[in-house]
C-alpha cells in the first residue's frame, strides 16, 4: 500500500513521500503501528462510552464476555474514583426507596 502511494506521484513529490512516515509500520521515532492495539483502543473506547458489554463483545467478535472485559478493557484510577463518586447521590433518595431496593 505504501509503495503504491509513493509510486503514484511525480518525481518531486515522490522524493518527499519516500521520507515521510505515512503508511510505514515503524515511524522515525521508532513507534510501531499495531492492528491489535487499534482493537484494544476501539473496545476500550466503547466501554468508556458506556456501551453495554454484550454490544462491545459482539462488535469485537469475541466468543466470551470474559475475553472482552478482562483482556480488552483497561481501568485507570480515575475510573474507580468516578465510580465511587456516583454513590454520593444515593443518600439523597427517599428512605423507603432504599429500603424497598434492599428488600427485593
Amino acid at each position: 500500500m505504501r509503495a503504491a502511494w509513493v509510486k503514484d506521484s511525480d518525481a518531486a513529490e515522490r522524493k518527499l513521500r519516500e521520507h515521510r512516515d505515512f503508511l510505514r509500520d515503524i515511524d522515525a521515532a521508532g513507534q510501531v503501528v499495531d492492528f491489535h492495539l487499534l482493537r484494544h483502543g476501539f473496545i476500550a473506547h466503547l466501554v468508556m462510552a458506556n456501551v453495554p458489554p454484550k454490544v462491545a463483545q459482539a462488535l469485537a467478535r469475541h466468543s466470551t464476555i470474559t475475553l472482552t472485559m478482562d483482556r480488552y478493557t483497561h481501568l485507570e484510577i480515575s475510573d474507580l474514583v468516578e465510580a465511587v463518586g456516583r454513590l454520593a447521590g444515593l443518600g439523597e433518595q427517599e428512605p423507603c426507596t432504599q429500603r424497598a431496593f434492599f428488600e427485593r
